[in-house]
Parts: structure tokens; sequence; C-alpha cells
């Protein structure tokens, strides 16, 4: 694998994942292919394009990044297993872990804004509604307690009811003009 114009460290670097991956040189079949486009003379008239081809999995991958050969060999090799390593692991390749990322930074913003969108509806809508003239602990005689029953049994709070009926006994018991017709000891 050597004869790359890359130093050594970068060559190590690139032994060892292809050694974590399982890709040996003689899975590997390379060509080298003249190469088009920018780069003058030496792209046309030299065979400066690499083509390789993974055998067990069928991946091939074709650069013409540099002008020189010894580049375009490094870096054939690093889009590989860039591509190997897609297919075998998946969701742990560095690729697919970009993008989850990306896509757990648009939920959470979609969270958050969902959130003060809503906010925002609740105090408009407070702003809205007049102030109640009764506070919601006192009782108004002019509604009627089957009225009032009807209401907390839809919103099913008992202790209310139960506390509100003792208020709407004791206000009829003690007013004169229900006393003969309601109130029951």
């Amino acid at each position: 694998m050597s004869g790359f114009a890359v130093g050594l460290d970068k060559e190590k670097a690139l032994a060892e994942k292809m050694s974590c991956l399982g890709i040996s040189q003689e899975d590997i079949i390379e060509k080298f292919v003249k190469s088009g486009g920018p780069g003058g003379q030496n792209v046309n008239k030299t065979s400066t394009c690499v083509y390789l081809k993974h055998i067990p999995t069928g991946i091939e991958v074709k650069c013409q990044q540099e002008r020189s050969q010894a580049l375009n060999r490094y870096f054939a090799r690093q889009m590989l297993v860039k591509k190997i390593e897609k297919t075998i692991l998946g969701v742990l390749s560095e690729e697919r872990q970009r993008i989850e990322k990306i896509k757990r930074q648009k939920r959470r913003r979609a969270r958050r804004l969902k959130l003060k969108i809503l906010e925002e509806k609740r105090l408009h809508s407070e702003k809205k509604t007049p102030a109640r003239q009764n506070p919601p602990d006192r009782i108004s005689p002019v509604k009627s307690l089957t009225n009032l029953i009807k209401n907390y049994i839809l919103n099913a709070d008992t202790r209310r009811l139960h506390a509100d009926i003792r208020r709407w006994k004791s206000f009829i018991c003690e007013n004169p003009l229900f006393t003969s017709q309601v109130c029951i000891a």
C-alpha cells in the first residue's frame, strides 16, 4: 500500500481503518484510467484517474481529484473505506451520526418553538377575555342549583361540588323567600 504521496501518519491511519473494517489489498481491484477535465496536459496524457473495486461488497470508486496518481490512489482508498463503512456499520457511520444529530436539533427547535407559540396564544387569550365579575369561590344567587350541579358534574370536581351545595343550602335556608318551599332539614 506504500507509494502514496502523503505522510506516514496518514498512511498508517488509512491502513488501520482498512484492517478494522476487514478490507485487505487482495480484495481490491485497482485500475488506472486517463482523467479528463481541468489539470492541463498532464491529466490528459497520463493515467491519473484511479478506479477501485472491492470484490466482496461490489463497491466501486473512481477518483480524479488531483493531478498526481499517487494522491488519487490515497483519496480513492479513503472514499472506498468510507463507502464500505457506511454499508457495514450503517447506524454507526459518521454520515448517519451527522444526519441524526441534525434531525435531533431540528426536533428540539420545533418543540421549543411550539411551546413558545402556545404560551403566546395563552397570554393573548388572557388579554382578550374580560375579567370575571364574580370570583370563582363565590356563588351568584341568580344561578340555579341544577345548573351548578350540571357544571360540576361535567367538570368532575366533586369536592367543590359538595362545598358549593352546602353554601347553596345555607343560602336558601337563611333566605326567607325560599324557606317555606325548599328548606328541608
